[in-house]
């Protein structure tokens, strides 16, 4: 027996109540012409009033009044506004029960409306199954059903019949769906599927449960543990195709019901739901993964960053002092040559009755040291020191879904979808190299420029998120 579709008092009342906006009024209780010539048949007032009201609900939310139902202020006076009758024509109308099966019966013959039964309820029956793998809910599946059974001018059955039938369609659902992803695994992939319930890590946790503990560090070592498990993923080597066909909320359902799992639990569900939890969870994982090693890079980056920026700041000030009589002594040496070029004087006499030849090295000498590439190699010491995240290899795997990690899966250049797979380097001396290879960009413009290039492609074959450190 499926579990049962539960709802609550609010999402009854909003899929059964009676409109009571102005808006839904006059789109739903609107009377035609057509309308008024059947109302018009009936010879008594309340019997007037009481059967375009029938008409009215039958049409929209689309039930049956039930036996001494309330009915809203404002649908009465809409209604009896048309008619031109009043809210007291309506209170002999529930006076005689078989009036209102009688016009219950007629509305039926005049516009076509059908009960849920026989033929008509095995074709919604058979339209909800279909419909129900695209549904993100409960109330989604129930709201979906009722506005079926409107546009067929099916009336729609009692609330508990609803929900069981929702009930079904949804546990038929996720079965063809768990049965359809079961079904695309290669049997070597199952077999590693299902080691991950029995490995354990660190000889304390399963790899199941060790390889969902993760989150964004920001240091080398949080980026190493993330690497460690996404380097693990990559060995599954699931078919491309494995989720085609299946709706996104569908596969986010799947993960979620995974990461509450532990291994015992997942031992004890069926093959099919085992196996369609576990590819699902490793597909989702290495995206994840993937965005987490992005994030942790951008964060180590970003310190290394404001560390350079406040290096910068330091040196800035302690210089100060020494450019401020740079400056000025070449101020006095050009005065001095100004003036002795008007007075007619020899220009080496001047400079000679000064601090001479050697006095005047010293301001060159502090220029020199003022030099930009000054800076750029203070910022490479920097980086070599602090080498936050070894170089990234190309290679295939599964798309990181955040727009940062976007900007690293379009740089590879093919056209099918690739991305990056992250794979650690331990050489160090390989990584310096990297960095003094980097050359700064020129211009304010140019140093915050896609690492990318113009064209989205990698423009040389070294560590792309390292040179964004030194661009800065």
């Amino acid at each position: 027996m499926p579990r049962r579709v539960t709802l609550t008092d609010r999402q009854k009342d909003a899929l059964l109540r009676l409109p009571t906006s102005q808006t839904d009024l006059l789109k739903h209780y609107t009377l035609s012409d057509e309308d008024f010539g059947h109302i018009r048949l009936r010879r008594r007032a309340h019997n007037r009033f009481g059967f375009a009201l029938q008409l009215c609900v039958l049409r929209y939310p689309g039930r049956v009044l039930a036996p001494g139902e309330l009915i809203p202020a404002e649908v009465i006076e809409f209604i009896g506004a048309q008619l031109g009758l009043g809210a007291d024509d309506l209170v002999d109308y529930a006076a005689r029960e078989e009036t209102r099966h009688e016009h219950l019966a007629e509305l039926r013959g005049l516009y076509g409306f059908r009960t849920f039964s026989g033929r008509g309820a095995s074709e919604l029956k058979e339209w909800l199954f279909r419909e129900a793998e695209m549904a993100v809910s409960n109330e989604d599946i129930a709201r979906r059903f009722v506005a079926e059974c409107r546009r067929t001018r099916t009336v729609l059955p009692a609330t508990s019949t609803i929900e069981r039938l929702c009930a079904a369609a949804l546990v038929d659902a996720e079965r063809r769906i768990e049965t359809r992803i079961a079904s695309r695994l290669p049997m070597s992939i199952r077999e590693q599927l299902l080691a991950l319930l029995e490995e354990t890590a660190d000889d304390r946790v399963t790899r199941f449960v060790w390889l969902r503990q993760f989150e964004p560090g920001s240091n080398s070592s949080s980026a190493n543990r993330l690497l460690d498990r996404l380097e693990y993923l990559q060995r599954v080597d699931l078919p491309e195709d494995l989720l085609a066909g299946v709706p996104a909320h569908r596969v986010t359902r799947l993960r979620r019901q995974g990461e509450r799992y532990y291994a015992d639990g997942m031992r004890d569900l069926p093959e099919d739901r085992r196996l369609a939890i576990l590819a699902v969870c490793v597909s989702e994982w290495q995206a994840m993964l993937a965005d987490a090693v992005v994030e942790t890079h951008d964060r180590i980056v970003g310190r290394l960053y404001r560390a350079s920026e406040r290096i910068c700041h330091a040196k800035v000030a302690d210089e100060a002092g020494v450019v401020r009589d740079t400056l000025k002594s070449f101020a006095e040496i050009g005065g001095a040559l100004v003036d002795a070029q008007d007075d007619g004087q020899p220009l080496g006499d001047v400079i000679a009755s000064g601090s001479g030849w050697d006095g005047l090295k010293n301001p060159c000498c502090n220029g020199n040291q003022a030099d930009r590439h000054h800076g750029r190699r203070s910022a490479q010491s920097c980086a070599r020191r602090l080498s936050p995240l070894p170089p990234i290899r190309s290679t295939h795997v599964a798309p990181a879904r955040s727009a940062s990690c976007a900007r690293c899966t379009a740089a590879s250049g093919s056209g099918d979808g690739p991305s990056y797979r992250f794979e650690r380097c331990r050489d160090d001396q390989l990584l310096a190299a990297q960095l003094e290879m980097a050359s700064p960009p020129s211009g304010p413009e140019g140093w915050r420029r896609s690492p990318m290039g113009d064209r989205g492609a990698v423009p040389s074959a070294r560590c792309v998120p390292l040179r964004r450190c030194l661009a800065y």
